[in-house]
């Protein structure tokens, strides 16, 4: 992974995606791939912004794997290399984030902003090192940390 073109790539503002569903709460992809489209014909593009997507603020620790998959693959196609599709992929389970980094990095994904993990609270920051050191054995996607310390949604600023 070369992490010095995913650096030049994340870069500008990042546009967090809601996820579209419809009435029925069913992904509505075309939708998404609607909005996808607005970013980048609105001027955020590659080295001017990148999209999140899924994002925490657009359900990623509650869609299905299919559902995950079904998202990334409609915002990657849609950008059609116009701008970078960072990854949300969230879950108290490591070998879930490396399923769904590598079902992303598969649909043409090159980086995932990965969270620790949100349900302990207890973890130590030798835990939260621990828990990207696993990930990132797992996966070849590159790895962008969603740092929320403030939260304390693992690991400690103390």
């Amino acid at each position: 992974m070369n992490y010095d073109a995913i650096r030049k790539e994340l870069w500008g503002p990042a546009v967090l995606m809601m996820t579209p569903f419809d009435s029925a709460f069913h992904l509505n992809t075309d939708a998404l791939r609607k909005n996808v489209r607005h970013v980048v014909d609105g001027g955020i593009s590659r080295g001017k912004g990148f999209i999140i997507c899924p994002s925490g603020t657009g359900e990623y620790n509650t869609l299905s794997r299919e559902e995950h998959a079904a998202v990334v693959g409609a915002a990657i196609d849609s950008a059609d290399g116009d701008i970078e599709i960072a990854v949300g992929v969230a879950s108290s389970s490591h070998f879930e984030v490396i399923e769904r980094c590598n079902a992303a990095l598969a649909l043409g994904a090159n980086v995932a902003m990965v969270p620790p993990p949100y349900y302990y609270h207890g973890m130590d920051q030798q835990g939260v090192v621990n828990w990207y050191t696993e990930i990132a054995a797992g996966t070849e996607i590159g790895l962008m940390i969603y740092d929320q310390s403030w939260r304390r949604l693992g690991g400690s600023v103390d």
